[in-house]
Formats: C-alpha cells, sequence, structure tokens
C-alpha cells in the first residue's frame, strides 16, 4: 500500500479477476522482536504501525485511497498490541471496509499447559488483546475474523480448560463487535499442522473438529445471528 506504483498494482489485480474483492496486509510484529521471516522477506514496512502513526498513515494513504476509488476492502492482520493504532488507523480511512483478522492475532497464549506459573503472563496478554479489539471495535465500519484460533495455543481443541477460555474471548467479541461486524473463517490450510499454531503442534485438528466445537458454541445465538457468524456478514463484507 506505500509503494510509488500502488494504484497500477490495485488496478491489475482487480483486472485480473472478478472474484477479487479485497486486500490484505500483514502487518504482524511486536515491537522489539524480530519480524517473522516472511513478513521480513515481503512486507518491509510491517513497522508502520508503531510510533508517529501520522507519518505511517500518510505513506499509505494514496493506496488506501486506491482502495476506496475500487471499492476493495482491506483485510488487517496484526498484534495485540498494535490493535490501538490501527484502530486509528481505520478511523483515518473510513471510507474503506476494514475487517481485522484471526481475532486479533493473540499467539502462543498459554502455552502447552495451564499451570499457576503463566497464569500472570496469561492474564497479561489478554488485557492487551482485550483492550486493543476494544479500541477496533468502537470504529463503526471495523470487522472482526473469528479464525485461527489455534494460532493462540496448541491442543486447544482436547484441553477443556483451554477451550473455556479461546470460547469465552469469542463470546466477548462477539458481544462486543456484534454478529453483524463477526464472521467466522476456517483457515484451514491443506498442512493441518499449520492450522494448528503454525506447525508447532504435531496434534492435527480434524476440520470436521474444528466445524463440530464452532457449531457448539454458537448454539446460544439465535439462528439469524448464527448465519450472520457463519456467512451473511462475510457476504456483505466481500460483496458475494
Amino acid at each position: 500500500l506505500a509503494a510509488p506504483d500502488v494504484e497500477e498494482k490495485i488496478c491489475a489485480l482487480k483486472a485480473s479477476s472478478p472474484r477479487v474483492k479485497g486486500v490484505r496486509w500483514i502487518f504482524e510484529h511486536e515491537e522489539g522482536t524480530a519480524p517473522l521471516q516472511a513478513c521480513e522477506a515481503t512486507r518491509p514496512l510491517i513497522h508502520y504501525l508503531y510510533g508517529d502513526h501520522y507519518d505511517h498513515f500518510q505513506r499509505i494513504e494514496k493506496g488506501m485511497r486506491t482502495l476506496k476509488k475500487h471499492g476493495l476492502s482491506l483485510d488487517l492482520v496484526c498484534a495485540p498490541s498494535q490493535l490501538p493504532l490501527a484502530a486509528k488507523l481505520l478511523k483515518w480511512h473510513s471510507g474503506v471496509p476494514i475487517c481485522i483478522e484471526y481475532l486479533g492475532t493473540f499467539q502462543t497464549l498459554l502455552g502447552d499447559k495451564i499451570n499457576m506459573q503463566n497464569e500472570k503472563t496469561s492474564s497479561e496478554k489478554i488485557n492487551i488483546w482485550r483492550q486493543g479489539m476494544h479500541a477496533v471495535s468502537e470504529v463503526p465500519h471495523a470487522y472482526t475474523k473469528l479464525s485461527m484460533l489455534d494460532n493462540s495455543t496448541s491442543k486447544w481443541v482436547a484441553n477443556p480448560e483451554k477451550e473455556e477460555i479461546l470460547r469465552d474471548m469469542v463470546y466477548e467479541t462477539v458481544d462486543r463487535f456484534g454478529p453483524n461486524r463477526c464472521m467466522i473463517g476456517l483457515a484451514y490450510h491443506p498442512n493441518q499442522l499449520i492450522t494448528d499454531l503454525d506447525g508447532l503442534n504435531m496434534s492435527e485438528p480434524s476440520l470436521p473438529s474444528i466445524l463440530s466445537k464452532l457449531s457448539a458454541w454458537f448454539e446460544i445465538y439465535p439462528k439469524s445471528e448464527r448465519q450472520k457468524l457463519f456467512y451473511k456478514t462475510a457476504k456483505k463484507f466481500y460483496g458475494i
């Protein structure tokens, strides 16, 4: 989005297929840590969600205007600590529908098992995530995708304690954004190990098991709201 020829690139992308409805930009990077290898190689501008936001937003202004001009949306992947600044980005560009991916992308939240030693760390991580998601939810045109739950902790499908924590975070998000701005994304890759904690866990959760868990969680909502969560909100956001 900050490339000098961003308009030409986006025009070419949209012209490539009528199925193109938006773009995704991965900002995900915790300050003070080394960027992911893929980010370092292909997204050298991920640091744009730190520091002086005005300067950063100015540098992607043309790209955001181009998205708006062509009726395209933006899927944004960023770390929980980046969410408050992401909320400012959303406010800055009210004409572009923006979806925060992966439920705010909290990673390795609980470690391999729950115990008293990591309880404080987990609580701190959840509070950072909660503050960020609250800031994003205050923006009327902000959406979020309930996906890659496995990204937070390994083996949650088989661990009732971990499942309860994740489920409650999902409930909190749906209550905060509303079903009109939440959509389920399976993010189910051909390689099942990627689906569960980016390959760090060897449990290989099955697609039916993930769908079964989600279906059970959302039984508390009326049918009309479940339909929004599973497909209607996505249809609206992506214009399909």
